[in-house]
């Protein structure tokens, strides 16, 4: 999975690192709740998961497949 939550221009982007959600669930969703009040407050954020728990916080959510794009919804 690879989403997108658009809410600036580019000067605001975020690229956070993905291991930050291999610590437990706890931790994880508190670091998403991060995230979520930062794109509330008109931060992008752009991270790539495989996890669908952490991609259901996405506006738009880019499923790719061996380098190609297989769907691009936006939720």
């Amino acid at each position: 999975f690879f989403f997108l939550m658009i809410r600036r221009p580019p000067r605001s982007t975020l690229f956070p690192y993905t291991t930050l959600f291999r610590s437990d669930s706890k931790n994880s969703a508190e670091i998403m709740g991060i995230f979520d009040q930062l794109n509330h407050e008109g931060r992008t954020i752009v991270l790539v998961t495989h996890d669908s728990e952490v991609a259901r916080h996405a506006a738009r959510i880019i499923t790719m497949r061996d380098g190609q794009i297989q769907s691009d919804e936006n939720i």
